[in-house]
């Protein structure tokens, strides 16, 4: 079931349907859908757990990786901006992170996640290019998320 959860999470993360659907904005499916994982995640018996996750060395130098960011916010120029990014916004990448280490743990599972994020960015792609609109300087925006750049780095990888 945490599987399934996180599939759709990765959907809702890459594909951004709330961007599309306004009516999914206000109920903030992402952060839903996270806590539901994370909860369903710890609550089941997993083959491989949180522990080993984090004692596995690619966890041990993300985790590490993590830390060095963590203590380089008070050398920041502005504290606040890395405070702020590196607590609040990098967090969620660290969660999907080791979600995908819990999860992906054959191959069936590693090519079922792909497509779904294969998926996510074709709808996200075709939905940006139907709803899109030119704002100052002529340049293609999409929502608040992406800049045009960002957009067609996503679309391009």
């Amino acid at each position: 079931m945490s599987y399934s959860l996180f599939m759709l999470l990765t959907f809702f993360l890459l594909g951004r349907p709330q961007i599309f659907l306004s009516f999914l904005d206000p109920l903030r499916p992402a952060l839903v859908l996270t806590g539901l994982t994370l909860a369903l995640t710890f609550m089941e018996n997993r083959k491989i757990s949180f522990g080993d996750v984090y004692n596995s060395r690619e966890g041990r130098k993300y985790s590490l990786f993590y830390l060095f960011m963590i203590l380089g916010i008070p050398l920041a120029v502005h504290r606040r901006v890395a405070f702020d990014f590196v607590i609040l916004l990098y967090l969620s990448n660290i969660l999907f992170y080791y979600f995908c280490l819990m999860h992906l743990d054959s191959v069936k599972k590693l090519k079922s996640f792909l497509y779904v994020v294969c998926f996510s960015v074709l709808f996200f792609g075709t939905l940006s290019l139907i709803k899109g609109n030119f704002v100052t300087d002529d340049r293609f925006h999409v929502g608040q998320s992406f800049d045009p750049n960002d957009l067609a780095y996503f679309l391009v990888s």
